[in-house]
């Protein structure tokens, strides 16, 4: 993409994330056919790089807000900040217990 997203494209992106999170949809993951280490979320008609964080819904991660980062001439980055998560650790902490000792 060559150009800036605007102030209004953003609040869209943000809008549309949003209306995902408070349907609560279905998130299901899957790996790539040729690259095994690559996975992939699929909610709806979204198919999203995954970015680690592993989820089966999209309620939990809360309302959240989109920002701009730039990161020089030409370059943009958004990010998105979750003040609302809820974070579920029992897994985390059950796999710890059974894999690390």
């Amino acid at each position: 993409m060559s150009e800036r997203l605007s102030p209004a494209q953003i609040i869209q992106i943000e809008a549309c994330a949003n209306d995902l999170v408070l349907r609560d949809v279905v998130i299901t993951m899957s790996a790539h056919a040729h690259e095994p280490d690559l996975r992939r979320w699929y909610c709806e008609r979204h198919d999203i790089a995954c970015g680690g964080t592993h989820l089966d819904r999209t309620g939990p991660v809360g309302k959240l807000v989109v920002k701009r980062n730039g990161l020089g001439t030409g370059k943009e980055r958004l990010t998105c900040l979750f003040p609302d998560a809820i974070f579920d650790t029992a897994r985390f902490l059950l796999i710890r217990r059974v894999f690390i000792k």
